[in-house]
């Protein structure tokens, strides 16, 4: 069983760095999860790029 990764981004909508956890052996994926700042939805989607890391883009999810 492969170990979480734990990727940084902003929130679209407050702007501050947010921490999440992925299972690459679980990617591609996308899902909704709330900032822990602002409490607002966030859409995440976390791709493997071509040398196998996880990366993520997040837009507002309201």
């Amino acid at each position: 069983m492969e170990a979480l990764q734990t990727i940084s981004y902003a929130c679209p909508h407050c702007w501050e760095t947010i921490e999440t956890e992925v299972a690459p052996t679980e990617l591609p994926a996308e899902f909704i999860e709330d900032c822990s700042v602002c409490c607002h939805p966030i859409l995440l989607r976390v791709n493997l790029t071509p040398d196998g890391h996880p990366e993520l883009t997040a837009e507002s999810a309201s």
